[in-house]
């Protein structure tokens, strides 16, 4: 009876076992059917993956070359058309004045360029559009650039175009353009720095070198001196002040070089823009008169004091002053507004900046093998976190059906 037990017990365990291979041989049998599947559906996902980036690296490369036959705008096209109401029509006579006058057509630019002026026109400080009269110029170019895209990737890809410039490194300010919606989880991303035009900031930034370099000389006095003596608190105490002085000549104060006051970036970006849109406003005055003066006249219009007027209060109505009743008391205002709220925002933000480069050069004092070697790394601290030539063009893209 034992012995039948035993036998049992055998018979019971080989069968364990053989159910065991038999279902390690059906999950090879089916891995093996079902590998090339799996193997084909990763190869075709991976593929439209490299496809689909492919597409937003050629559609990249299409905006950058991109042209417009022919691009136009008006300039203080909408609070033209707030003034004039129902008299700004595309067959009235007041619209071909306004339109001769302050229309602006360019023709065979690259979309890029498009984008870049546009940036440069915006002077943005703390997301305020100080140049509030060039929105149509936004309007259109977000019409142009989005009839591109749509012809170019067709109904099956989403997209949205990002361009940013900000010409100092955590100074709120610049320019901004955002077109399409926003982007979901799953996206593809391409981007390229692009090239400012050349306005004012090329001859500036040829300015703020100069003055730079001459700041370094006085640290290179201060060097030899260190390297005579050994004494690092005198030495950081005068690299803290060297760059202190820079930066708030580069942003605020102005500098001098060659014996002439250079303003400051904040000053001289307002100057830029103000000096456009005081042209523009005195253009529609003079050619007013000289052609148009009886044709406005009729309907009692004078665009010239008007664009002046909408000017002045929205100035009055950002920096909460009473007495600005000029162009010139706006541009006073506003730079002094702008100093201050920038010195203010950034105080914090530009000391630890400082300080940390400060440190970085003096725990690796020692491996500093000269003056010129310090120069070098103080001039790349400036060079790093200024970039007022370029802007970064970002495209993003996703697909809206299978």
């Amino acid at each position: 009876m034992m012995k039948q037990r035993k036998f049992v017990r055998n018979i019971y365990g080989i069968s364990v076992m053989y159910d065991a291979v038999l279902f390690i041989v059906m999950v090879s049998i089916s891995g093996a059917i079902l590998l090339p599947a799996l193997q084909s559906n990763i190869a075709i996902e991976s593929s439209l993956e490299t496809h689909r980036e492919e597409i937003v690296d050629e559609t990249l490369l299409m905006l950058m070359t991109a042209r417009a036959d022919t691009f136009e705008y008006v300039f203080a096209g909408s609070q033209i058309e707030n003034i004039l109401g129902d008299l700004y029509e595309e067959d009235t006579l007041i619209y071909s004045i306004t339109k001769t006058l302050l229309g602006k057509e360019q023709h065979h630019k690259t979309y890029v360029d498009l984008c870049v002026e546009n940036l440069v026109s915006q002077f943005k400080a703390f997301t305020y559009r100080i140049n509030i009269f060039t929105d149509d110029y936004d309007i259109s170019l977000e019409k142009e650039m989005t009839d591109l895209l749509e012809y170019y990737l067709g109904d099956k890809y989403g997209f949205n175009i990002t361009v940013k410039w900000r010409p100092i490194m955590d100074v709120p300010f610049g320019g901004d353009i955002q077109i399409g919606p926003h982007p979901p989880e799953t996206t593809y991303v391409a981007s390229s720095y692009v090239s400012m035009p050349d306005t004012f900031f090329s001859t500036w930034w040829n300015q703020v070198e100069y003055f730079i370099s001459d700041q370094l000389f006085l640290i290179e006095d201060d060097w030899i001196v260190f390297n005579e003596t050994g004494n690092e608190t005198g030495f950081r105490d005068a690299l803290e002040n060297l760059l202190n002085a820079t930066v708030n000549g580069i942003l605020f104060d102005g500098f001098d070089v060659n014996n002439t006051h250079i303003p400051s970036i904040l000053e001289k970006s307002v100057d830029y823009v103000f000096g456009k849109i005081t042209n523009a406003i005195n253009s529609v005055f003079d050619e007013a008169l000289n052609m148009t003066k009886e044709s406005l006249d009729i309907f009692n219009i004078n665009l010239s004091a008007n664009l002046t007027e909408y000017l002045i209060n929205e100035m009055t109505t950002l920096l909460g002053l009473e007495n600005i009743s000029s162009i010139d008391d706006a541009i006073d205002g506003l730079n002094t507004y702008l100093i201050n709220e920038t010195r203010n925002f950034l105080h914090e933000i530009l000391d630890i900046h400082i300080e940390n480069f400060i440190d970085i050069i003096m725990d690796g004092i020692d491996s500093i093998v000269d003056g010129e070697a310090m120069t070098d790394e103080i001039t790349t601290f400036f060079t790093e976190r200024i970039n007022i030539l370029r802007a970064e063009f970002i495209l993003t893209i996703w697909e809206v059906r299978g």
